[in-house]
């Protein structure tokens, strides 16, 4: 049960499965990212706020020295300007009447700024923006690597852009463009390769906005893995990576270029051993798997399968000590989706829990 009454327990004295935030290693990883940016970029930083979903954590990240956040669904941004923030980016469409009433609401009392790709969202925008009395800044995406969202080329965006300056309570704020992870990239060398290649088109889009008279404010690009070489880029504003004040298996540190340590771990128990397999009680309803399986902390080597409710361990010397009973942690392989899955960060320092802080926006998926 989530009470106050686990505040200063040691971590081992939670109920399990659960999921533990190391703050020494939230302060240590939102200081590194700040200090970078400030002392080696003009880049400002609008951390995306999916990893975590957490206001409490946005806050630090603004209080640091974060321009704003960045979310993903609409859900989010409701949660987030309901906590008092300011100035939100959503790094994605936002379509239907429904959603689009909620958005102008928003803009009431925040600056929540959508990304679009079409004239005809655009226009929706602009209706319902004019019908409840706001302004509306928005946000051209462009498609720079997914094959997903936004616009693909120079004459599109030119386009897009000459619609939204003939419509009504919305205007043209900036550019929206996510590169990806870069995960395929083996080096520095690489990755700077890499971000030309694909935030280098952005870059371009926006030059020939600029050359055609349209304002264009902002650039916000970069994840986690790219956002130490985008932020390089003339051209880029803001990068908005997520994952880094987390951490999570799925990201080679190395190929980061930044120190940032593991902060999140998930808490489970042995609840059976038999011969060469320990089964703990965090399944995949505690622990995702959809890029890759946990990490077992005391030794990151042992191979783990998850089920609906169990994570399956086979059993090495460095595990033989374990006892039904015993608590253990887990890294897992995506932060973002694990925290999805869970109500409360269990915050700990030196192992004791200091705090519980609700993940108000896990689930909305709106």
């Amino acid at each position: 049960m989530i009470t106050e009454g686990n505040v200063g327990k040691h971590y081992t004295q939670l109920p399990s499965p659960c999921l533990l935030l190391d703050l020494d290693a939230v302060d240590h990883n939102i200081k590194t990212m700040q200090d970078y940016l400030n002392e080696n970029t003009q880049c400002k930083l609008r951390p995306h706020i999916k990893a975590h979903k957490c206001p409490k954590l946005a806050h630090l990240q603004i209080q640091a020295g974060a321009i704003g956040i960045t979310c993903a669904k609409i859900g989010e941004a409701v949660v987030m300007a309901h906590a008092g923030i300011k100035s939100i980016l959503i790094a994605n469409e936002i379509i239907g009447d429904d959603k689009l009433k909620v958005l102008a609401g928003l803009n009431r009392y925040a600056e929540v700024m959508p990304s679009v790709d079409n004239k005809e969202n655009a226009a929706r925008i602009s209706y319902w923006a004019k019908n409840i009395g706001v302004t509306i800044p928005l946000f051209i995406e462009v498609d720079i690597a997914l094959n997903r969202c936004g616009v693909r080329t120079i004459p599109e965006a030119l386009e897009l852009a000459e619609v939204i300056k003939n419509l009504d309570n919305v205007y043209l704020k900036g550019i929206q463009a996510y590169e990806n992870r870069g995960d395929e990239c083996k080096n520095d060398e690489e990755k700077v390769q890499y971000v030309q290649d694909t935030v280098g088109f952005a870059i371009k889009v926006k030059e020939a906005l600029i050359a055609q008279g349209y304002s264009v404010e902002i650039l916000s690009s970069a994840s986690t893995g790219t956002a130490k070489f985008t932020s390089q880029l003339s051209g880029v504003t803001e990068v908005q990576p997520g994952s880094y004040v987390l951490m999570e298996n799925a990201y080679d540190i190395k190929k980061i270029g930044l120190p940032f340590k593991q902060a999140l771990f998930v808490l489970s128990s042995v609840c059976s051993i038999y011969k060469e397999r320990i089964v703990l009680t965090a399944g995949e309803k505690a622990v995702t798997i959809d890029q890759g399986p946990p990490v077992l902390i005391d030794d990151p080597q042992a191979k783990t399968v998850c089920n609906e409710e169990h994570c399956l361990v086979d059993m090495t010397d460095k595990l033989k000590h374990y006892k039904v009973g015993d608590t253990v942690l887990l890294k897992p392989a995506h932060c973002c989706t694990t925290v999805n899955q869970h109500n409360y960060f269990y915050c700990i320092r030196n192992g004791i829990v200091e705090d519980i802080w609700p993940i108000s926006a896990r689930g909305r998926c709106d």
